[in-house]
């Protein structure tokens, strides 16, 4: 086997990338203001017998701070409702992607949360779970969150506004 300089760099590269992780993961990192959790699921989410994952939260580049935000490995999804500054009646279900390895819910979602809420929508970002994690479900494990963080959107808009929110 040859070793060239190109290993060694890459793999130091990749020591150091996957170590900075837990030490950047093990601070809570807290919502951005203004910002509401709700748990997807009333109790833990469906099909999670055989799931022996550990749900990851950290920021890409924490000087950015919440704007850079992704999850890793999902075991309680969340809606996390932004509310509009002057609401319009209407509401938006993100979900964020991710390369279905993760979800980015700094960038592709709360970003545009804020955006949107600035412009009189009340958002609901999604966080949920992969089908790689050992769900019951396989592949239709994101689909099953996708369709309850619908339901549950509709049933939060319709609490919160006056005019019952179109949640699109």
């Amino acid at each position: 086997m040859i070793v060239d300089r190109r290993s060694i760099l890459a793999s130091a590269a990749a020591l150091g990338a996957v170590s900075a992780l837990p030490r950047m993961a093990q601070a809570a990192i807290p919502l951005p203001t203004g910002f509401e959790r709700i748990p997807l699921w009333p109790a833990a989410a469906p099909g999670g017998a055989g799931v022996r994952v550990t749900e990851v939260s950290a920021l890409r580049y924490p000087e950015l701070g919440t704007d850079t935000l992704y999850q890793d490995h999902v075991v309680t999804p969340t809606l996390t409702m932004v509310r509009a500054t002057r609401p319009n009646g209407a509401a938006l279900l993100l979900i964020p992607g991710g390369g279905y390895r993760r979800v980015s819910t700094g960038l592709e979602g709360y970003v545009i949360a804020r955006r949107f809420a600035a412009a009189g929508y009340t958002c609901f970002v999604l966080s949920y779970r992969m089908p790689a994690d050992g769900w019951t479900a396989g592949a239709d494990t994101p689909l099953q969150d996708a369709q309850r963080g619908l339901r549950l959107a509709r049933s939060l808009a319709a609490r919160e506004a006056e005019p019952a929110l179109r949640v699109l």
